[in-house]
């Protein structure tokens, strides 16, 4: 799965490569190739990797929303759940020690 800062890159990669296109295309001898149909794929690429970079920020903006619109949860379940992380990590720890001693 692409973060969103992988599809900006890739999106900024077409962009320079498009870039470098369109210097050789305004240079005084103009090249022989006809590069019109690599410039219009860099653009359609870019807009395909724009919709999927907007998409994800969606989804990712309606977790933010959903999360934010909850309760605030009180500092007694914070601490009480802190404490069960720790010494479930503690005990996943020592387990796998007593088994190898075994």
């Amino acid at each position: 799965m692409c973060h969103g800062w992988e599809i900006l890159g890739d999106i900024q990669d077409r962009q320079v490569v498009q870039a470098m296109v369109q210097d050789l295309l305004d240079a005084s001898p103009a090249p022989d190739v006809d590069l019109a149909p690599l410039v219009a794929m860099l653009e359609a690429e870019c807009v395909v990797l724009f919709d999927r970079f907007i998409e994800r920020r969606r989804d990712v903006v309606a977790v933010g929303e959903r999360l934010a619109s909850r309760r605030t949860v009180p500092r007694a379940t914070l601490v009480t759940g802190a404490l069960l992380t720790a010494g479930a990590v503690v005990a996943g720890r020592i387990v796998p020690l007593r088994r190898r001693a075994v």
